[in-house]
């Protein structure tokens, strides 16, 4: 194949090999595949274990993977996760840090109505983000 094109057991950095060196079952990087999304960003996604075809709408939802894999791991579905907050009137923009504080959408309303602000929830986010301790 003269595509340039790098499958499994190939050295050299070709768009699948990052996805195999973070341990990306095939399924998952199939699900990548079929977009053609290949850069660091989509093996973050798929290495939290987010499937290619939800990504891009957990990501426009202003969550990072680690915040979709918790979710994810209590069960929570990106229809359902859109419904509750929506649902609990949270602002579209601001759930991201509601959630990212860890809040339910039910506490985020609650906090909101005690006149805790997304600035609040913004600020523990950053403080409980992977990334920063």
């Amino acid at each position: 194949m003269g595509t340039g094109f790098k499958w499994y057991g190939q050295r050299g950095g070709g768009p699948v090999q990052a996805f195999v060196e973070a341990g990306v079952p095939p399924q998952m990087l199939h699900s990548y595949m079929t977009r053609q999304w290949f850069d660091d960003e989509a093996v973050a996604w798929a290495k939290a274990g987010i499937d290619g075809a939800e990504a891009p709408v957990w990501k426009a939802l202003g969550l990072r993977p680690d915040e979709a894999r918790r979710l994810d791991r209590t069960g929570a579905t990106l229809a359902g996760t859109v419904r509750d907050w929506w649902r609990a009137g949270i602002p579209i923009d601001e759930v991201a840090d509601w959630i990212g504080a860890g809040l339910t959408p039910k506490e985020a309303s609650g906090q909101r109505a005690k006149g805790i602000t997304a600035a609040h929830a913004a600020a523990l986010r950053a403080l409980r983000d992977d990334h920063f301790l």
